[in-house]
């Protein structure tokens, strides 16, 4: 497909997510400058850059021995909503007497969707980090689906008697931003979140992302 559009468009830009064998160096950097592309992201855990070049020049780019494989940076978006019965209920009985209730208690589940209303009643006190991967500049929610994700996985009795309570209502949220308000984003972005949640396991004690 990429071949297709080279030929039917020379002279354009594209952007791409570009694996390599190994920390992205200067070598590759300066024979990315080359061909006319640019880097626009950066990874601290994944060999990888996202970038934007020249369509007529992928080719060139995808035979430097430095490169792995080059993809179209594709758009994202949610994949709607999970079924109405979660089993939250059967699951957190599923502790042992050592274990006690499996509740969530202690962990972080980093949530990559359209950010969140963090003050909503299910989620109040909850959310220990926000931050927004699309360069709107916001963390809330206008789409609406990041916080009925965050809902279903750790969503509190603070409403409803809790008859809405998530699969571990308590453990801490982490809001990582990744699609827009239209529920859009970048596999760049994807990446981003994960990549920082990589990096910061062990502060949150990141142990789910969803």
């Amino acid at each position: 497909k990429i071949r297709e559009q080279e030929a039917d468009a020379p002279s354009s830009m594209v952007d791409v997510i570009i694996q390599t064998t190994s920390k992205p160096g200067k070598k590759f950097l300066k024979a990315l400058r080359n061909t006319g592309g640019f880097v626009l992201s950066g990874y601290n855990n994944v060999d990888a850059v996202a970038a934007q070049v020249p369509l007529h020049q992928i080719s060139e780019i995808a035979l430097q021995p430095e490169v792995a494989y080059v993809s179209l940076d594709r758009p994202t978006q949610a994949m709607g909503h999970l079924e109405t019965t979660t089993g939250a209920s059967l699951a957190r009985t599923y502790g042992t007497l050592s274990t006690g209730v499996i509740d969530g208690s202690g962990i972080g589940i980093a949530i990559l969707d359209s950010g969140m209303y963090a003050n909503h009643d299910s989620l109040s006190g909850q959310v220990v980090y926000q931050r927004d991967f699309t360069g709107e500049g916001r963390v809330d929610d206008p789409y609406g689906h990041g916080t009925f994700v965050a809902g279903v996985a750790a969503g509190s009795n603070n409403m409803a008697w809790g008859e809405y309570n998530g699969i571990s209502p308590a453990a801490k949220l982490l809001n990582l931003r990744v699609l827009n308000g239209q529920g859009h984003g970048r596999s760049s972005d994807v990446i981003a979140g994960i990549d920082w949640c990589i990096s910061n396991q062990t502060t949150y004690n990141i142990r789910v992302i969803n």
